[in-house]
């Protein structure tokens, strides 16, 4: 099969966990600067940025019950912000349907976590899987599809350029 140094695999493999970059890091860190194989770049890359998904959707469930061990300045500012968030519910829930929105929500996350713009990905998926209140079993699939998805996609727009540019410069050359 291929032969991929270990060093390197860890290198993606850390890399696509980052929030920064996550595997859109990975993937043209791996195909790009490290010279590799597009398939096992992206295997890795989709294993890295799936690792930090549970530690961080377990920890987020955590934060109600840490706020009240804050100093009391937090306290206000997570009073006042559950305050808005209930308030504005109030004013939008009539024009929103209730029916159908749990599946809504996870079509929400596979595209957020699908599309490779900044601000958006697993981490970011995962903090909006908790403000929509979707549980921890229900929202690891889609985030773990969005991320395949996405992980596709940038290995298509890394391939895609090289490949268009090797298939000009043979035509050129014959």
């Amino acid at each position: 099969m291929w032969q991929v140094p270990f060093d390197s695999l860890l290198q993606i493999f850390v890399a696509s966990m980052l929030p920064v970059g996550e595997l859109r890091l990975g993937i043209p860190l791996g195909i790009l600067a490290l010279d590799l194989h597009w398939f096992p770049v992206l295997i890795i890359s989709f294993m890295g940025n799936l690792v930090p998904v549970l530690p961080i959707l377990l920890l987020l469930n955590w934060v109600p019950r840490l706020i009240p061990y804050f100093p009391s300045w937090v306290n206000k500012i997570w009073l006042f912000q559950n305050k808005r968030v209930v308030a504005l519910h109030g004013k939008y829930s009539s024009y929103v349907s209730v029916k159908n929105s749990e599946s809504k929500n996870l079509i929400i996350l596979i595209l957020l976590v699908a599309v490779p713009l900044p601000f958006t990905g697993v981490w970011t998926g995962c903090l909006v899987a908790w403000i929509l209140r979707v549980p921890l079993n229900r929202a690891f699939p889609p985030i773990a599809l969005g991320t395949l998805i996405a992980g596709l996609f940038v290995t298509a727009l890394v391939l895609g350029p090289l490949e268009w540019l090797a298939n000009i410069l043979l035509i050129d050359a014959g």
